[in-house]
């Protein structure tokens, strides 16, 4: 039975999985994406990571997430805000020579989408908008079960739409994107308080913390009203890191959509990702089977 490694490179943390062809999960680990996070330095620690996750070689193909643009090869970079000085990086290359195995890379927010499709709740549904809310917001975009990635590999850039012309500056070099008012970071910027902290609150029923979370919320659901208005998919499914937060801001983003939309969208399903902030190493997984069917 072939044998894969499924990695999702996150701005806060690294998570990777070994895994069967047929989706069982051997072993997985986490950690923490380094501040210093240059190319160099994410592959000594992969490399590490790799050597506890599959210690007698037994993976030959690794799929990678990357939280930026991919080129159509899968191997090269082209651009990652959220990661120090990944402009044009041959980091599949680079990887593969530490290796000595395949490597193939995809964006991130696309393999959470395929890793769903794969094992999560969203293979039941022709039409799909992963948006995976971690360090950043991203969106993976599924038309008739097959990942879009647009004509120059930036499809489901949701994170960069305006939100507010006039807001806060972002990485990107607009002001006022969606990113910079949803997403980990923006909590932590916002409210005071990093999201696992503002979600204890918010079980504790403090005021002040459901309060925020509910501005999330009608924040979201602007984003949501875009990809719907854009897309008119089957269904949106919500994941990353933030996503175990669903229960305090989706209900305010849903409210959002419908006193919003001018027409009705009765079918429309919004649901929590099963796999939660693991789609997209297992997404990751899948993309290095099929590399590997197609080798």
């Amino acid at each position: 039975m072939n044998i894969v490694i499924g990695i999702d490179i996150g701005g806060t943390c690294i998570k990777a999985g070994l895994f069967t062809e047929n989706g069982k999960r051997i072993n997985s680990a986490k950690v923490l994406t380094p501040q210093n996070s240059t190319p160099n330095v994410v592959i000594a620690l992969l490399t590490e990571l790799i050597s506890y996750l599959d210690p007698t070689c037994q993976a030959s193909t690794i799929g990678v997430g990357i939280p930026g643009v991919v080129d159509d090869s899968g191997q090269i970079v082209k651009k990652c805000l959220n990661l120090k000085n990944w402009i044009d990086v041959p980091f599949a290359h680079l990887l593969q020579f530490e290796l000595n195995r395949r490597v193939i890379l995809g964006n991130d927010a696309n393999l959470a989408c395929l890793g769903e499709q794969w094992l999560g709740c969203s293979g039941q549904f022709n039409s799909v908008a992963f948006i995976t809310i971690g360090t950043g917001i991203g969106c993976g975009i599924s038309i008739d079960k097959k990942i879009v990635t647009g004509a120059h590999e930036r499809t489901g850039g949701l994170g960069h739409i305006i939100l507010y012309p006039n807001g806060i500056p972002c990485p990107c070099g607009n002001n006022g994107c969606f990113e910079q008012y949803v997403s980990a970071t923006a909590i932590k910027r916002r409210f005071g308080v990093n999201p696992t902290m503002l979600s204890f609150l918010a079980l504790q029923n403090n005021l002040k913390a459901i309060e925020c979370w509910k501005t999330f919320g009608r924040d979201f659901g602007i984003a949501l009203i875009t990809i719907v208005q854009l897309l008119d998919p089957e269904a949106i499914i919500i994941g990353g890191g933030i996503s175990s937060a669903c229960q305090f801001f989706l209900p305010e983003a849903k409210t959002k959509i419908h006193n919003n939309l001018f027409d009705n969208r009765p079918n429309l399903s919004i649901l929590q990702a099963n796999l939660g902030s693991e789609a997209g190493f297992f997404g990751a997984a899948f993309l290095a089977i099929k590399s590997f069917l197609r080798s």
